[in-house]
């Protein structure tokens, strides 16, 4: 009987892989920006920011150099070395393939601690059938490590294995990797590693040894990020997260240290619930109805059943829930407060920040699924725990909504100033001028060329305002947009000034968003600050926000 059981579990390993397999590819071969279907056209997702630096990274690597500027950690970068000259066209196509290949096994290995086998292979192909998970794999993405390293270590969790030694050395690779890669992401990687280290001894001699351990086997790692900080800033403890002034423009390229929880709520309810409600408007403002189209994350079958389900497996292995539960709420905090988000950076593939967190997620709703449909309604305490489980997840959403909705992205739209009436020059003539402040985005002022600093597009309000804040939405492609831009203001349209306390920030390339102190003014100015491509420039549409001001 033992025989047959592994059989049918060696079995399911078996097309587990080789469904992961067909997935990853057929995915692959499939994806519009495939880098092999855009040969004559560009460079696919090779062309994208930050596809384009972790290419950029290896290719430096591979010569034995580190690069500078360095935008990203090295960890992810430097698995693509090796097929550099193997698969020219997408280096990191058979890394990725690995990493998917061993994450989805690893959590199958996970579900199947506390499901049957066939349920976990469900499990795994609902997981692989969600649009975001493999299409993070497939498209090089750095948080694919986290995935496969938290995957790693909390299967090591669950399974409890005998190795000691072995185990505490790949936990401690693990961690290391991490952080060499996605800096913040190895925080939530703790959790996982305490409790890994501590079902691995009982006394606190042993795990002092065990930690030593993955001390050392991390250390390597990380004297060579070390080295890759100390190469590109000059101090081996200053990440590409820090705060960097662009030795060209003077601004802030580098902000995902800073953390604020002004737009937490909105975070959330982008990464959770509706990751695209900005790609349909400008201003924010949640829409219930487009949930349906939304990925597999933001179903209620996850948003609901995972937590009924966590709420089972607690019962089974409280130790291995609380430490993902942990892992998770840290990974809400870390990226439900990033000031650099402040405009619409996690609404772009918002998922991919949760892709790590996800398959344990969707097994966790197999589970609660299953939990539904065992429970034994007349005990008080499966009725207590589907009840208080079921509110707890539904008020979080519930929640999340309603602080998407108190704390949006952008100024109250009562304080947009009206269009009607604005005039526009530029120093490059372009017959479109006005569809950059039409109101519809898809349109815009897009004059090609390559145009040098100080090119400027220059708008009259047609009366004084106090100005706060000032959009530019550039929803053409990336390479229109240029590297920064810069903005004046002016009472009379011949003495311009900055406004004070400015904060210009881009974070996806699509917005450009102007912060500053309320400043009466008429005339705004938006010029390059650095050189553009042949491209050209691209704005589609400007808002303004602030109050008329009485002559």
């Amino acid at each position: 009987m033992q025989f047959l059981k592994r059989l049918r579990l060696d079995r399911a390993m078996i097309f587990v892989g080789l469904y992961a397999f067909i997935q990853f590819f057929y995915t692959w071969w499939i994806h519009s920006h495939n880098p092999i279907w855009r040969v004559g056209i560009d460079a696919g997702w090779y062309g994208w920011s930050d596809q384009l630096n972790y290419l950029r990274i290896a290719q430096a690597l591979a010569q034995g150099k580190f690069p500078s500027p360095l935008l990203y950690g090295p960890g992810y970068p430097i698995v693509a070395v090796p097929f550099l000259t193997l698969v020219p066209s997408d280096p990191f196509l058979l890394p990725d393939f690995f990493l998917y290949i061993a994450t989805l096994l690893i959590c199958f290995r996970i579900a199947r601690t506390f499901l049957s086998t066939e349920l976990s292979v469900i499990a795994i192909v609902i997981l692989s059938q969600s649009n975001q998970f493999t299409d993070f794999f497939v498209v090089p993405w750095s948080n694919v490590l986290t995935a496969f390293c938290l995957a790693l270590l909390l299967w090591f969790a669950a399974s409890s294995p005998r190795r000691r030694w072995l185990t505490a050395a790949t936990m401690g690779l693990c961690i290391a990797w991490t952080f060499s890669a996605r800096y913040g992401d190895a925080v939530t990687l703790i959790p996982a590693a305490l409790l890994v280290l501590f079902r691995l001894s009982r006394t606190w001699a042993e795990r002092l040894k065990l930690s030593g351990i993955a001390l050392i086997a991390a250390a390597p790692l990380l004297l060579w990020v070390g080295a890759a900080h100390t190469a590109a800033f000059g101090n081996p403890f200053v990440t590409p997260y820090e705060l960097h002034l662009d030795p060209i423009t003077g601004l802030d390229e580098q902000n995902l240290a800073g953390r604020s929880f002004t737009y937490f709520g909105y975070h959330l309810f982008s990464i959770l619930i509706d990751p695209h409600t900005f790609d349909a408007r400008i201003t924010y403002t949640p829409v219930p109805d487009s949930l349906a189209d939304r990925p597999l994350l933001s179903y209620c079958f996850v948003i609901v059943l995972s937590g009924i389900g966590l709420a089972f497996l607690r019962r089974q292995n409280r130790g291995l829930v609380y430490s993902f539960g942990l892992s998770f709420i840290l990974a809400m905090l870390l990226y439900g407060t990033s000031w650099a988000s402040s405009a619409n950076d996690l609404q772009f593939h918002a998922l991919r920040f949760f892709a790590p967190w996800e398959p344990i997620l969707i097994c966790a709703a197999v589970a609660g699924v299953t939990g539904l449909l065992h429970a034994d309604w007349h005990a008080s305490a499966d009725r207590r725990l589907i009840m208080t489980s079921s509110l707890i997840t539904i008020l979080f959403g519930i929640g999340l909504y309603g602080l998407g909705w108190a704390l949006p992205p952008f100024p109250d739209t009562a304080r947009l100033v009206p269009t009607q009436g604005w005039a526009a020059s530029a120093s490059v003539a372009n017959k479109q001028i006005s569809a950059a402040f039409d109101g519809n985005v898809n349109t815009g002022w897009r004059p090609r060329g390559r145009f040098p600093v100080g090119t400027y597009f220059q708008i009259d309000l047609r009366r004084l305002y106090r100005l706060d804040h000032l959009f530019l939405a550039q929803r053409a492609a990336a390479e229109d947009v240029p590297v920064s831009v810069g903005l004046e203001i002016s009472t009379d349209g011949s003495h311009w000034i900055a406004p004070s306390d400015l904060q210009p920030r881009s974070p996806e390339a699509r917005i450009s968003e102007f912060e500053f102190a309320p400043t009466v003014t008429r005339y705004v100015r938006f010029s390059l600050s650095s050189e553009s491509t042949d491209a050209g420039w691209a704005i589609d549409e400007i808002y303004a926000y602030g109050v008329p001001v009485s002559p």
